[in-house]
């Protein structure tokens, strides 16, 4: 194993080099975290988080891409007999003070069951005679402002266990 002039192995060296990198980084990023080129004047911590989805007006696909909402529908059978489409809601809030504000609003079909809390909606419904398309819109209260989950279900094949395509109205 070849030495340098102070009697140190390739290894012995590549540790330090690397050491010395860490060390440099650790003292770069302090000095530019509080380095006034980030905020206006004098020392500032800059935030690298985006902000929070309750401060950018979101459509109902960031709430459902994001993951902080969740819609999955499937249909089922009716005791009564035929079919119905049941519906589950639930909120992610992820940091953020995310929560269903109201009953839903279904248009074209006739409600047959809603249960609500802060953070789940269960909506069990009948489509119009000839719909192929119903559209349910949930208020939600995002850190206190209104939002609103606007849904699109496709039930233009209903069979009994199939899931039941939802996509955003927005």
């Amino acid at each position: 194993m070849s030495q340098d002039k102070d009697g140190r192995s390739p290894q012995q060296r590549a540790a330090e080099h690397l050491k010395k990198i860490l060390r440099n980084a650790a003292v770069g990023g302090a000095a530019l975290g509080l380095s006034s080129g980030c905020g206006s004047c004098g020392p500032t911590v800059c935030d690298p988080l985006p902000p929070p989805i309750c401060d950018n007006s979101p459509t109902t696909a960031t709430f459902l891409n994001g993951g902080y909402a969740t819609a999955e529908a499937t249909w089922v059978a009716r005791d009564a007999g035929g079919l119905m489409v049941h519906v589950s809601l639930g909120l992610n809030g992820m940091g953020a003070n995310l929560d269903f504000a109201a009953d839903p609003a279904v248009s074209g079909a006739s409600v047959v069951a809603v249960q609500r809390d802060a953070t789940a909606v269960t909506i069990d419904f009948v489509p119009d005679a000839g719909a192929s398309r119903i559209e349910v819109v949930v208020q939600l209260a995002c850190e206190s402002k209104p939002e609103a989950l606007k849904l699109a279900f496709d039930v233009s094949k209903p069979q009994a266990g199939s899931a039941v395509a939802v996509s955003s109205l927005e």
